[in-house]
């Protein structure tokens, strides 16, 4: 399931009442220089198959949608274990859960792009999408709103 961390410290301060394009406003300061990580395991120990920092001039914000967008791209380091894992990684703000490059598999929250091939050295494209929806619920319930 897709798990959201960092929500206090992006925010810093609970009492203030936040609204959807201040959070718009810190999540695109928080994701300036995020990486997208792909994770697999390897004799019960956790490996990085991929760090794929975020493209240039990629990162942006739909109003209409109240969603943050981004593309990550980089070349897959290791090749020797499926991908099971992803995290995104902002400076405060992080989002992880269970990824899979098989279409419609039960209980994965990411679906690695057909540009995932899975071989080590090739360049791939992942786009992802934070939900501000989901970020404000996070807050409100951590600061009792």
């Amino acid at each position: 399931m897709r798990e959201i961390q960092g929500v206090a410290e992006l925010v810093n301060d609970k009492r203030q009442r936040l609204s959807y394009q201040k959070l718009a406003e810190r999540l695109l300061e928080d994701m300036q220089h995020s990486h997208f990580l792909i994770f697999g395991r390897q004799n019960d120990i956790t490996v990085v198959l991929a760090d794929l920092p975020l493209a240039a001039d990629s990162l942006v914000y739909d109003a209409w949608d109240k969603r943050l967008d981004m593309m990550f791209s980089g070349v897959i380091q290791r090749d020797d274990c499926v991908p099971l894992t992803y995290r995104m990684q902002g400076q405060s703000l992080s989002v992880s859960g269970r990824c899979s490059m098989i279409p419609k598999v039960c209980g994965v929250d990411l679906y690695l792009s057909h540009s995932y091939s899975g071989r080590k050295g090739d360049k791939v494209y992942q786009k992802f999408a934070i939900k501000l929806a989901d970020v404000m619920k996070l807050y409100r319930n951590e600061a009792g709103i």
